[in-house]
């Protein structure tokens, strides 16, 4: 250890410029080793951001899941001594907007005919799609939605205090599998507890 601390200070003191690139050195890897930390919270930042919209289709989601799971249970406590009822539906997919689209369409025709009798025809087909946008009240500018495909139930659990009774549980599972347009076999009735 002592040889490596004289030899260190024998360098110091007689070679000024090796001295200086090894401060140079040593503040670049402070700056590198402080950068990153910066630049690792800027990415989780920039993270957080992008997972917002993801955030929000999967609140629209849970919105429409119990606005669905509401109507079904009304509708089938209205049923004959069906009872109380309490309903859970989950989705197959996430609800998808198809934008209005102008549609520009080209076909270019040309012909060279040669002396001998002999030619071609050339054929260029252009196209260019625009999503049509409008200006909402704020000046803020949104797509031109034409149609809203909303998402695709994928089962149905419902818990009836009248399914003891085979006739209601089969009534209800016919009537789940219709309004949610589901083979009956992704429709689960139990009986509800007092």
């Amino acid at each position: 250890m002592q040889k490596l601390k004289a030899l260190l200070n024998n360098i110091w003191q007689k070679d000024k410029k090796l001295s200086n690139v090894i401060i140079i050195f040593i503040v670049g890897v402070i700056v590198l080793i402080v950068g990153s930390l910066f630049l690792d919270g800027d990415k989780k930042y920039v993270k957080k951001e992008q997972q917002l919209p993801q955030n929000t289709k999967d609140q629209k989601n849970e919105i429409y899941e119990t606005e669905l799971e509401k109507k079904i249970e009304n509708i089938l406590s209205k049923i004959d001594d069906v009872g109380s009822v309490s309903v859970m539906v989950t989705l197959l997919s996430d609800s998808e907007r198809i934008p209005a689209v102008d549609r520009r369409q080209n076909e270019t025709v040309s012909e060279d005919r040669e002396n001998g009798g002999g030619g071609r025809k050339t054929v260029q087909n252009d196209s260019e799609e625009k999503v049509i946008l409008f200006n909402e009240q704020g000046g803020k500018q949104q797509a031109l939605v034409l149609k809203e495909i909303k998402p695709k139930v994928k089962g149905v659990i419902v818990a009836a205090k009248g399914a003891k009774n085979p006739r209601i549980k089969a009534d209800i599972t016919l009537a789940v599998s219709t309004l949610c347009d589901i083979p009956v076999h992704k429709v689960q009735v139990f009986v509800k507890k007092d």
